[in-house]
């Protein structure tokens, strides 16, 4: 009995050990499972993304960077891994985001502040409870313990920010290794639609491809073609795709599918608003190429700038670009005025300190200003005079200084046309004493045109060109009919470094011609003038400056017989007429004013032109009349008033009727005059009219029997040698025209003569 008893407490003691280690193997199993869950997670499907940005005190980007890669150098892994333990999910549903300063004095510690954000990309059915959990203080403290284990700082604080949750919005991509570059033809949108809709089309194609947009950028947009039948314009789009080698065939093969083509309609047209069966979207090519990231600058680019440039970082480096073109700018010189930004430059004209006197020395010290001092040179310059009689003979008294001028250069003038011109006569019908009696009738004045060229030669120390500065150092004494009754145009321009000319057009008076004086009234007739010469320093400008009175005088005549039996009508009618002006230059076409028209000069020939509403109407012409180019002084209250960029301080526009006390203009080119050609431009322009050059100034029918055709669609031009003209300045051409109806029936309109204007800058 005893051994049944102890038989039955050992099998006892047994099944009771072996419930034991039954249970605690058990437990063992069941703890081990727990333990391992995490290895076993799967990534989740990307159905919705939750953010939030977490803001560390006591941190910086700088410190942060003994933990920005972990050890398979995954940005900032430690903390991302940490984060997905702490939410039990996988290591790659906790992105990385971005990181930054929050603070301006990173160098003091406790004032440093480090900003990072982070997303989850998760299931749609597990969004409550990570929100959940992530609204918890325990959650706040276990992040806030990551980046003290991570960062070996103790002493942190952390703020949590707000928690954001939307669709699934796949991450930046950072630190790219591919690049995918796509060109799209896009029939049906302008380049300027696709501009205007720019980041609508981002993010649509962002959208389809299912990246983040900013993944793609838009690097250019062009027209490449106009269908003008069918009123279409053809655009070309690229765009490139930044990304990872993981995803980057994936992309490749999907942005070069027919369906993602076929698809892009409906994306751009819902980004750009206009109906999809509008458009056509082709693919042109599909590039694949490693990325290279944009090279930045070590320093602040920023310490380049001035006045006249800006400081900017192209390629790793620090270059200057132009800005200000053309504005005014301090050059820090006294030696220079009118200092203005050219090509990124200020840039100033020196100071040439003349007074007027070739008896001083002229010269401008940097930083002191002008120095003027007297000098006597023997035998041209002697000091102390009040008049010329004071001065030997030969000597002029100029400045209070006598002083000797003697021309030995070359000196001519040459006769280059003549032309007969109507004009207004008045014809006495007086009858007897007490009943006189006038009428206006249509009669017709002589016009010639003239030359004067001199070498350039030395007064004292200066250099001088001889030219006639002014009109009324024109004149003539007893001539025969009124000849000169009008210096017509006086133009002064510098042939080369040692020739002036002097271009000028004289008339006689307005003759009434008739049938039984037409074979005689210009017949057999001598004309004597004389000038008044000057001798000028610098004749690039109008009037020109630094002039001295020689008091010598140049005379010149010219033996003419003409028949001039014509028919005259009396009556003229005019319509209103509106027009623009135009310059071709090669294939280039340039319209009225605009502060931007320039072209790069590489051949000589200019035309410049009007077209009008006239044009193509057989019954219509509408000819040119006057014609001036003209420099506007930058200087000058007026000066943007003849470009007409300003209007609203300006009587007056244009290279005409400016007075002569208060003129904006520094220099200008008369090329046509009352329908006459100037001897400036004919013989230094070397001008070429669409009309034959005595249509111009011809009786209504001949001008109708005319025909201009040689500048394309121009209704009326002329073309010039555009080499005596200066560059990189606004040049305006001032153009003046009438118009004349073929039929005579026309209203009278409330002028006779139109402007029309046209700029260009010459490069």
């Amino acid at each position: 009995m005893k051994n049944v008893r102890s038989t039955i407490l050992i099998i006892g003691v047994c099944v009771g050990i072996s419930f034991v280690v039954a249970l605690l193997t058990f437990i063992f199993f069941a703890l081990l499972t727990e333990i391992e869950i995490p290895s076993v997670l799967s990534p989740q499907k990307n159905e919705r993304t939750i953010s939030q940005n977490v803001l560390v005190s006591g941190l910086s980007v700088f410190l942060a960077q003994k933990f920005q890669f972990d050890d398979n150098q995954k940005e900032y892994g430690d903390v991302t891994n940490g984060i997905a333990g702490i939410l039990t999910l996988h290591p790659d549903d906790v992105i990385y985001v971005s990181s930054s300063d929050a603070s301006r004095r990173r160098r003091l510690l406790q004032n440093n502040r480090f900003n990072f954000t982070y997303q989850l990309d998760i299931e749609r059915r597990a969004e409550s409870s990570l929100v959940d959990s992530m609204n918890t203080t325990s959650y706040k403290d276990k992040i806030l313990d990551i980046f003290i284990k991570v960062s070996d700082i103790q002493d942190l604080g952390i703020v949590m920010g707000p928690i954001i949750v939307s669709d699934y919005i796949p991450a930046p991509t950072t630190n790219p290794d591919k690049l995918i570059t796509q060109e799209l033809t896009i029939t049906g949108l302008t380049p300027a639609q696709i501009e205007e809709n720019k980041e609508f089309i981002v993010a649509n194609l962002a959208r389809k491809l299912g990246i983040n947009a900013a993944d793609i950028e838009i690097t250019g947009v062009e027209e490449i073609s106009r269908r003008r039948r069918l009123l279409q314009t053809i655009s070309k789009l690229t765009y490139i795709i930044k990304t990872k080698t993981v995803n980057y065939q994936t992309l490749v093969d999907e942005v070069e599918s027919v369906d993602f083509r076929v698809g892009l309609v409906e994306e751009i047209a819902d980004a750009v608003d206009v109906p999809a069966e509008d458009l056509i979207v082709n693919s042109r090519k599909v590039i694949a190429e490693d990325y290279e990231p944009p090279k930045v600058c070590s320093t602040d680019c920023s310490i380049l700038n001035t006045e006249c440039s800006q400081g900017t970082c192209e390629e790793g480096e620090c270059v200057t670009i132009p800005r200000n073109e053309r504005q005014q700018c301090d050059d820090q010189s006294v030696c220079t005025e009118n200092d203005q930004c050219l090509s990124g430059i200020c840039v100033g004209i020196p100071l040439t300190c003349y007074d007027n006197n070739p008896c001083t020395i002229d010269q401008c010290v940097e930083n002191v200003g002008c120095m003027k001092q007297e000098q006597t040179i023997e035998g041209t310059c002697i000091p102390g005079c009040l008049q010329d009689s004071d001065c030997p003979v030969e000597f002029i008294c100029h400045d209070g200084t006598c002083l000797k001028i003697e021309y030995n250069g070359l000196l001519f003038i040459r006769f280059i046309n003549y032309e007969i011109q109507d004009c207004e006569a008045i014809v006495d019908n007086s009858i007897g004493f007490g009943q006189q009696t006038t009428q206006k009738t249509i009669g017709h004045r002589l016009i010639t045109s003239f030359i004067m060229d001199a070498q350039k030669h030395l007064v004292a120390t200066d250099n001088m060109f001889r030219v006639a500065a002014a009109k009324e150092d024109i004149y003539a004494n007893r001539q025969p009919l009124g000849f000169i009754d009008e210096v017509i145009e006086l133009n002064i321009i510098q042939l080369n470094e040692e020739t002036a000319r002097s271009a000028f057009t004289l008339t006689t008076a307005c003759q009434s011609v008739t049938a039984e004086n037409c074979n005689s009234i210009f017949a057999d007739r001598r004309y004597e003038f004389d000038l008044k010469v000057k001798d000028c320093e610098n004749i690039n400008v109008f009037p020109p400056s630094g002039c001295i009175d020689p008091n010598s005088h140049v005379s010149a005549h010219i033996s003419l017989s003409i028949n001039d039996c014509s028919e005259f009508e009396n009556e003229i009618t005019y319509v209103k007429v509106y027009g623009e002006s135009f310059i071709y230059y090669n294939d280039i076409i340039i319209k009225g004013l605009n502060k931007d028209h320039s072209i790069q000069v590489s051949s000589n020939k200019l035309i410049v032109g009007i077209i009008t509403d006239w044009k193509n109407h057989n019954r219509h012409r509408s000819i040119l009349t006057n014609v001036r180019a003209c420099i506007a002084n930058p200087v000058h209250r007026l000066s943007t008033c003849v470009d007409k960029t300003n209007t609203t301080e300006c009587y007056n526009i244009g290279c005409y009727n400016w007075v002569v006390f208060d003129s904006p203009l520094t220099m200008k080119w008369d090329f046509m005059e009352n329908g006459y050609f100037t001897a400036l431009s004919l013989s230094t322009f070397n001008l070429d009219s669409c009309y034959k050059i005595d249509v111009y100034h011809s009786k209504e029918d001949r001008i109708c029997d005319s025909t201009c055709s040689k500048y394309g669609d121009l209704e009326d031009g002329f073309e010039i040698d555009l080499s005596r003209l200066p560059k990189n300045l606004n040049i305006v051409f001032d153009l003046v025209y009438k118009y004349v109806d073929c039929e005579g029936n026309a209203f009278e309109s409330e002028i006779e003569q139109y402007h029309q204007l046209v700029n260009v800058i010459l490069e």
